[in-house]
């Protein structure tokens, strides 16, 4: 029971982190509109950066994992280890090698932009551009992700959906 306290707690710590995070993004985009850049190129600098950073959480994990190559192990020790179980409310997670499926029923960046007041389009575009980062990392790694149901979206969970790219 005291792990799980303990488990418990540093997840609300990671899940205020995002969240901080996550009203920055928000915040960072309105001020750019204010200052009369367009909401397209808005969102195509972000997806830069996001993306950037993706590619560089990939190399990290690349040069310390045991097989980057796997698809299983991708998803166990990056998406959905103990800290991502607790902090998104994973479930249902299943993997090997090829391909795997997380399914996610709370995101700390969804409930911040919903507290902040957002249009639900504007927490669904965010969400899709904070998502480019594991797309990028995932790519780097040879492998893609498809999202059939978001929390942005309205949809009642996230469901991550990993495989392994052909070739």
């Amino acid at each position: 029971m005291q792990q799980d306290d303990f488990l418990e707690e540093k997840a609300a710590v990671q899940r205020a982190a995002i969240a901080h995070r996550a009203r920055w993004m928000a915040l960072v985009f309105e001020e750019l509109e204010k200052d009369g850049i367009p909401a397209g190129r808005i969102e195509h600098t972000l997806r830069r950066a996001v993306r950037r950073c993706g590619q560089m959480d990939g190399l990290d994990y690349r040069s310390h994992a045991k097989d980057p190559g796997s698809v299983e192990e991708v998803i166990r020790t990056r998406f959905a280890n103990e800290m991502g179980r607790a902090s998104f409310c994973q479930r249902d997670i299943v993997a090997d090698e090829q391909a795997g499926t997380v399914h996610c029923s709370f995101c700390p960046l969804v409930d911040a932009w919903e507290k902040m007041g957002l249009a639900p389009e504007r927490v669904e575009l965010l969400c899709d551009i904070a998502m480019d980062g594991d797309r990028a990392l995932l790519e780097l790694l040879g492998f893609s992700m498809k999202l059939p149901c978001t929390l942005a979206r309205g949809d009642g969970d996230c469901t991550m959906h990993y495989s392994k790219n052909a070739g």
